[in-house]
């Protein structure tokens, strides 16, 4: 991972008052370094920005990608990351997350 594999999500304040084991178990399955979180009182949601090996590559100069991450409860937690397109569309780039469990 380098510092051009970035990108941007949110998550549900709902999220990560009930479920803060998963979404932590998520930040950890996708090895996430945040570097920015800002809350969205309008979204009611906490805007991620970070860095993961699972993000693409993004050239200096591009804008950052958003993403919806999907966590599929499991017996292993499965994360896919799908990139935003125009905000509506989610599906371009899909990025899965394998459960690490030590």
């Amino acid at each position: 991972m380098n510092s051009q594999n970035i990108g941007k999500f949110s998550i549900s304040i709902y999220m990560l008052r009930n479920e803060l084991d998963n979404v932590a178990k998520m930040f950890k399955n996708m090895d996430l370094v945040v570097i920015r979180a800002e809350c969205s009182f309008v979204r009611d949601t906490i805007d991620y920005v970070g860095l993961s090996p699972k993000f693409p590559e993004v050239p200096v100069g591009v804008e950052v990608p958003e993403y919806e991450i999907v966590a599929h409860k499991s017996e292993n937690l499965t994360t896919e990351c799908h990139r935003l397109i125009d905000k509506e569309i989610p599906f371009r780039r899909l990025i899965e997350v394998e459960d690490k469990e030590e």
